[in-house]
């Protein structure tokens, strides 16, 4: 494989990662929310 083929293939690498964390992230934001709204609900 030359450089540019691997530097290629780790460009696409770190992008799936960084989107694979992003969804994790939002995942967990959204379920804290949810969280938070049904505690308020709960509460109020």
């Amino acid at each position: 494989m030359d450089v540019t083929g691997a530097g290629a293939a780790a460009l696409i690498i770190a992008v799936i990662g960084a989107a694979a964390t992003g969804a994790i992230d939002a995942v967990a934001a959204g379920a804290v929310t949810i969280a938070a709204i049904s505690l308020k609900r709960i509460l109020v």
